[in-house]
């Protein structure tokens, strides 16, 4: 399986039906330097789908732009079936996309592949009532977050948002019970010191105290 798939917008002066949700050409530029070059940075084989608008274009400035940089593949042929980007997505480990206006985020949006909606524009999530893309996707603004996602990327730990959020409530389930048997812990210790300091009789030995934490730790099966 292949590691990350981007599939970059078309520019804005390339296509007019998506410039209201788009960043200037000179920002465009930007991005594609900041996703070539982080993935480089962490050794990760990066395919690039180009736009089918002006594809030819596309592929020029795509070539120019990874021509020192051995770990990109570029892809276009828009009108092969096997080359469109909803077949290339399965084949891949993390997709990034630039863009809030792409026909891919359904695709994403029913896929269990991790995504990165590397936009500026999250003013636009808010005011066109998609604040649910933050549970399907990790949205960044910025190349410092870019960096840190695909990071985790590298490490094996980006997960979908959703599933990690399910981690992350484990992870504090899994706090819980430790501090829960802890405290348990404590407790007879406490009772204990109490009981002998006031002169009381808990009729509490040691095997009976081994026997209840081994009950605290591991409780005995139903019968």
């Amino acid at each position: 399986m292949e590691r990350v798939l981007y599939c970059p917008a078309p520019f804005s002066t390339y296509t007019a039906h998506i410039v209201y949700t788009q960043e200037k050409d000179e920002v465009m530029f930007q991005k594609h330097k900041d996703i070539i070059e982080i993935t480089s940075k962490y050794g990760l084989p990066l395919t690039i789908k180009v736009h089918p608008h002006d594809e030819k274009g596309n592929l020029a400035h795509f070539k120019y732009l990874t021509k020192n940089y051995k770990h990109v593949k570029l892809v276009g042929g828009y009108w092969r079936c096997f080359r469109k980007a909803e077949r290339l997505v399965p084949k891949h480990q993390l997709v990034i996309l630039d863009v809030i206006k792409t026909a891919l985020i359904t695709t994403m949006a029913k896929s269990d592949t991790p995504t990165i909606l590397y936009t500026q524009m999250t003013d636009l999530i808010k005011s066109q009532g998609l604040e649910g893309f933050y549970d399907m996707f990790h949205v960044c603004s910025s190349r410092i977050h870019l960096d840190k996602l695909i990071k985790c990327f590298s490490f094996g730990e980006l997960y979908p948002p959703k599933e990690h959020q399910l981690l992350q409530k484990w992870f504090k389930k899994r706090e819980t019970i430790k501090n829960w048997f802890q405290s348990s812990v404590d407790y007879l210790i406490i009772r204990q010191q109490f009981s002998k300091e006031f002169g009381g009789n808990t009729h509490w030995d040691g095997a009976k105290v081994v026997k209840r934490l081994f009950r605290i730790k591991k409780p005995p099966r139903r019968r």
